[in-house]
């Protein structure tokens, strides 16, 4: 879906989501934090904390579930926040602003990722 937009899934990085139901099915490797710890992480990888009734996730960097060619590899659990994320609508517009444009890496939050776009 990304690809064909032009996008390399720009909302596949760092990322934060409201979540329903077990973690670990979509994100295994999710480990789970304090309220007040989750928006402080800056080490990539997923994170997670109870909140209200549903489970704040936090993908600091690239999304684990991220395939080669920028599409899920887990399209049958994929979490809602995801799912709803509808191609060319103004929340997909406005992460797509936010691209690097043509660097062999990015920065987020004083942490330097490679760049896929």
């Amino acid at each position: 879906m990304c690809v064909e937009s032009g996008c390399k899934a720009a909302c596949c990085f760092d990322k934060q989501l409201e979540y329903r139901g077990i973690v670990t099915d979509s994100f295994p490797q999710a480990k789970l934090c304090s309220y007040d710890e989750i928006g402080e992480i800056r080490i990539p990888g997923v994170y997670y904390t109870p909140d209200n009734g549903y489970i704040r996730v936090r993908i600091v960097g690239k999304c684990p579930n991220l395939g080669e060619s920028f599409d899920c590899k887990i399209e049958e659990v994929k979490p809602d926040g995801c799912r709803n994320f509808a191609k060319d609508k103004e929340d997909c517009l406005e992460v797509r602003t936010k691209i690097p444009k043509k660097q062999d890496y990015y920065t987020f939050l004083g942490v330097k990722f490679p760049s896929v776009f």
